[in-house]
């Protein structure tokens, strides 16, 4: 895809410059007689519009949310989002990150993951106002935890202090995409949840393979020495499924420096052995936080 395409649609959407880059591609396309520049001309038009047409199906999403939400708390029947006063509208910023988060999923994909998490189970509709959000019991499934994922992506949910979804059904390409959506990038070092205090996925059906991506999307780098997640507390990952692949893993990159304000995890009930959660113990006590093992 041409980078110029999506210069083109940023300048057009960003600035609302309506249809003068549209017309200045379509006086070129009647003035040139070489094949290949009106092939590209009709490509560049048809992903303006496919992006163009996602961005504003976004804003609408928002504006309806604004218009429904009040400040403070959004509550629902299938949970409790608990927001603050901030303003959700969509600055320049934030559609800039959405739309690098379309360049990386597909802008249809990035927009049905808005309409997504403003649906039950989720029911978030003003998501950058969203510090609180507690789902248990919804049978969220990994389906479901894609299209958060894509939103926590895009830093949409980038205020969220604590997240609460326990007891749900929420496995391994579930936890994979959380991992994908939490890494640090050079636009946000800090990764899209560097505000998140306390995460609780217990009772779900994470294994090693999800363990091992979330361990891999929390090391720390060169570019950021404490990895993602540094300012989280609390960490509940207790009745899943990780074996002693997942925790040996998990307790490497811990002693890395990762989750640098740590201060409890709970991993009990499991299915890690001795092996397993021995390592993790050791580095409990090396860094001096509290681990629940049994």
């Amino acid at each position: 895809m041409p980078n110029q395409a999506f210069i083109t649609l940023r300048n057009y959407y960003l600035t609302k410059a309506k249809v003068k880059e549209l017309r200045t591609l379509a006086q070129l396309r009647n003035t040139s007689k070489n094949m290949r520049t009106l092939v590209n001309i009709d490509n560049t038009v048809k992903i303006f519009i496919k992006y163009n047409t996602a961005l504003k199906t976004i804003e609408g999403l928002f504006q309806s949310g604004n218009n429904r939400s009040t400040a403070g708390n959004n509550r629902s029947t299938t949970g409790n989002n608990r927001s603050t006063t901030g303003n959700n509208r969509l600055t320049t910023n934030r559609m800039n990150r959405i739309f690098n988060q379309m360049k990386k999923n597909g802008p249809i994909e990035v927009a049905n993951a808005f309409k997504s998490i403003m649906k039950p189970p989720w029911n978030i509709t003003i998501p950058y106002s969203v510090t609180e959000l507690i789902k248990t019991y919804q049978n969220i499934n990994d389906e479901h935890m894609q299209s958060l994922s894509t939103v926590i992506a895009s830093g949409s949910l980038g205020n969220l202090k604590e997240l609460y979804l326990f007891k749900n059904q929420i496995g391994d390409v579930g936890m994979i995409a959380f991992a994908d959506a939490i890494k640090p990038t050079p636009e946000n070092p800090m990764g899209a949840l560097g505000n998140l205090k306390r995460l609780d996925l217990n009772h779900n059906q994470i294994g090693d393979v999800g363990m091992i991506a979330f361990a891999d999307a929390i090391k720390p780098t060169p570019e950021n020495p404490k990895g993602a997640l540094k300012n989280l507390k609390v960490l509940h990952l207790y009745c899943n499924q990780i074996s002693d692949a997942g925790m040996i893993e998990f307790s490497h990159q811990i002693a890395r420096g990762s989750l640098a304000s740590i201060s409890c995890i709970y991993l009990d009930d499991n299915k890690a052995t001795e092996t397993g959660k021995k390592q993790m113990r050791d580095v409990a006590q090396a860094r001096g936080f509290r681990v629940d093992l049994r």
